[in-house]
């Protein structure tokens, strides 16, 4: 869990976090499931989605910047991603924090 506060705004797969513990993807899998009671995507989705919400409060970063530090390909993905999340874009997620 620790790995993926670290590395979740670089690396969204879990084989990177299998490699990194020297385990096998299904059974890092298995554990997530376990502890979490989520599918591992969704728990790795949802600790973007924190980070995602956290760097909105700073005002001075664009929503693509927002997208490029949290390694989406572009600011239409990002926008995509957050609003499956959360049912609002980026900026009327921001506009509700003021």
């Amino acid at each position: 869990m620790r790995l993926a506060q670290i590395h979740a705004p670089k690396h969204h797969s879990i084989s990177f976090y299998a490699a990194q513990l020297h385990i096998s993807e299904k059974y890092l899998s298995n554990i997530i499931k376990r502890v979490t009671q989520k599918p591992p995507r969704e728990w790795l989705d949802d600790i973007l989605l924190k980070k995602a919400i956290y760097m909105l409060y700073d005002e001075n970063k664009s929503i693509q910047q927002i997208g490029d530090a949290l390694s989406f390909s572009s600011p239409s993905l990002f926008g995509v991603f957050f609003k499956r999340k959360t049912g609002m874009s980026p900026l009327q997620y921001r506009k509700t924090l003021s």
